[in-house]
């Protein structure tokens, strides 16, 4: 990684363009990674509440019979811990991809599910 910076940033002092970078730039770039990785964190702690509030809402707008949210909400939960765990072998791009497929494989009725 030094010699990538050296080659783009060094120019003709790649010396001091080194020094630059031991003025406290590793430890923000780390610690911001850090802080960055900590609201990742906590925001995926979040997705099971969100998901069956978007639910919950879901039905009721679109007129579909009611479910008790405790249900909905274990429902999402038991879900929930293997597409977490998916996130550290696929990666969230390829994670919500595959959501998506999946909800549209698996609806009844893609063509009047307005969410799907």
């Amino acid at each position: 990684m030094v010699q990538e910076l050296d080659k783009s940033f060094g120019g003709g002092k790649p010396r001091e363009a080194r020094r630059q970078l031991t003025n406290h730039f590793w430890c923000d770039l780390l610690i911001a990674m850090a802080e960055a990785i900590e609201k990742f964190s906590k925001s995926l702690n979040q997705i099971p509440e969100y998901v069956t509030t978007v639910i919950m809402q879901s039905r009721q707008n679109e007129g579909r019979g009611a479910l008790l949210n405790a249900l909905v909400s274990l429902a999402v939960r038991t879900a929930w811990e293997p597409i977490k765990s998916m996130i550290h072998t696929a990666g969230i791009e390829e994670l919500q991809r595959t959501c998506r497929i999946l909800a549209v494989l698996i609806c009844p009725a893609p063509e009047d599910h307005k969410a799907v």
